[in-house]
């Protein structure tokens, strides 16, 4: 993957950190951001917010990260 390591590790952890919990809620609480930007990230990468964690490949971990940075530097945090 074309990935910041620790970053990316970083993201999974918050994904799988409340495992019952779907990626929506623990991504907006992980980052600290809204849930409407999280789930405008989530929508980016083509990922449906009611997943949960483990149901997501390595390929849909690498989109989220991409699509979070980009979103990121145009919107910023």
């Amino acid at each position: 993957l074309d990935v910041d390591e620790k970053r990316f590790f970083n993201l999974v952890k918050i994904g799988f950190s409340a495992r019952r919990k779907t990626l929506l809620n623990n991504l907006s609480s992980g980052w600290g951001m809204t849930k409407e930007k999280t789930e405008a990230i989530l929508k980016a990468a083509g990922i449906d917010s009611r997943k949960r964690a483990q149901e997501l490949s390595l390929l849909d971990w690498e989109k989220i990260y991409l699509s979070f940075n980009t979103i990121n530097r145009i919107i910023g945090s």
